[in-house]
């Protein structure tokens, strides 16, 4: 392959120099496709926990997480840096702001989203995911948000589907909705 060739781009069609040739060479196109991974950590702090007590810290920027080691006699940190850290019982409109709605922004570019919230069994998490009283859980703002921007024309077929599973500790698997 002579120079001019080594620097085309990935699709080259077949022309008249490969007849001159001889050969036949099959070229293909590659598409990339960019993926949006993000994570963030949400904890649980029950009504009236001291967060001095704690050995976990949020940093001021809210996407690193200090875990503080008390244990040994000797203190230990450790950071973790994610895309978010946020408070389950205070900041879940940040977290679906911050972190959800760029994601799902993606879906109307036919891109597939998926969520993953994992942690332990905890007796508040129901009413986080599916709401309490009058305020919506994660799941029918995340429904809500997914479907806002979908407005298919007389001329465009389009098709959005949208799963809730939660998978136990023991395994068993449920669907939310």
């Amino acid at each position: 392959m002579d120079s001019e060739n080594a620097s085309s781009a990935a699709f080259v069609p077949h022309d008249e120099r490969d007849q001159k040739q001889g050969s036949c060479q099959t070229h293909t196109a590659q598409i990339a496709q960019e993926v949006c991974v993000k994570a963030a950590v949400g904890l649980w702090q029950a009504e009236g926990e001291d967060q001095k007590e704690k050995s976990i810290c949020i940093n001021e920027d809210a996407k690193s997480l200090i875990f503080i080691d008390k244990a040994d006699a000797e203190t230990k940190e450790y950071h973790f840096t994610f895309d978010g850290v946020f408070n389950f019982s205070k900041d879940q409109d940040k977290a679906l702001s911050d972190l959800i709605q760029s994601m799902l922004n993606s879906v109307l570019s036919g891109y597939n989203v998926s969520i993953l919230l994992c942690g332990i069994d905890n007796p508040g998490m129901d009413s986080i995911l599916g709401g309490k009283g009058n305020q919506l859980g994660l799941i029918f703002q995340i429904i809500e948000l997914a479907f806002q921007g979908v407005h298919p024309t007389d001329q465009e077929d389009s098709l959005v589907t949208v799963a809730f599973m939660q998978v136990s500790s023991d395994g068993l698997v449920s669907y939310l909705l």
